[in-house]
Formats: C-alpha cells, structure tokens, sequence
C-alpha cells in the first residue's frame, strides 16, 4: 500500500486531475458529442429529394418523351405569368397558337426543386382564346419546375412544355 501511495504522490494524483489527460481527451469527446448533434439534425430534418420507387420512375422516363416532342412538332411556346404574388396569387398562362386545341382546361404542375410537400399541382380554366387562369391560397415564392399539359380522353398527356422559373427574380418565363 505504500508503494501505491508513494506513486501517487509521485505522478500528481489519478488520471483524471492530470491536465494531459483532460488535453487529449477533451478534443475527442467535443467531436462526439458534435458529430451526435449533427446527426440528429440531418435526421430530424431530412429532405424529401428522391423518390422512393426511382426505379419505375427511372423506367418511365424513357416513354414519357413524347408528349414533349408533340409541343414542339405544333410550335408551342407558353408565357407563365405570377400575377399578385403578395395578395391574392393567380397564375396566368398564354399560350402563342390555340387553333387545334380542344381542351378548356390545362394542368399545370409547380414542383419544388427540395421539398416535395410543397409542390402544386394545378387546374387552368381558359378564359380566353389564347389565356389560362387559377388562383392559389398558399405563398409560391422562390424556385419551381414547371410543367404545363394538357389531357387527351384516355388521361395520358397530350403534350407537354417545361420551364423553370425564380419567382424572386421573376415573376414570369416561357414554357417550351
């Protein structure tokens, strides 16, 4: 016992009253408890960025061009217009020729680039020859994929123009 003492009083005390013990050890257990608190947050917070059946999506992309080949056979180009985007948001959409068409309505399809539970997907009732409108309560501010169709009598797409578009820096962009 006495031998144990005598070290004792030789080194400075246990480990834990050592300073070059808490200085190697401190940097170590700042790192875990960071790392466990980012993980946490990745966690909690995770973003909705791909689709969990992307194998039948990856699939469906190779016979969705079509629709996008019959807008550009008829020449169609579309102007998509956020008309009072702080009060009472409507959505306008022109297009440049309605000589063939047929439908009254169009679908639109506002896609969020991050969070999938903000997307929109929109009816357009026409109210003229060549403009389509809607209302929408909820704010659409920032960047969105757009998607304008229109349906032909089995519900597959007819044709179809996609954009893109900030709406901080703009409130309106052509469709192709």
């Amino acid at each position: 016992m006495n031998t144990v003492n005598q070290r004792i009083n030789e080194d400075g005390g246990p480990w834990y009253k050592q300073f070059w013990a808490w200085f190697v050890f401190t940097p170590l257990i700042v790192v875990v408890l960071v790392c466990s608190v980012f993980v946490t947050i990745a966690y909690k917070t995770k973003q909705d960025v791909v689709t969990d059946d992307y194998y039948k999506v990856g699939k469906m992309i190779n016979q969705e061009f079509q629709p996008s080949q019959n807008a550009r056979d008829l020449g169609l180009i579309a102007e998509f217009t956020a008309l009072g985007m702080n009060s009472g948001d409507m959505i306008q959409v022109t297009l440049n020729d309605t000589n063939w068409l047929s439908q009254e309505s169009l679908l639109l399809s506002l896609s969020h680039p991050v969070e999938a539970s903000r997307d929109h997907f929109l009816t357009l009732k026409q109210v003229d020859t060549l403009t389509w409108t809607t209302k929408i309560k909820s704010d659409i501010g920032g960047r969105w994929y757009l998607r304008l169709s229109a349906l032909d009598d089995e519900g597959g797409e007819e044709w179809r123009m996609q954009g893109e578009i900030s709406l901080s820096q703009s409130l309106s962009t052509q469709l192709r």
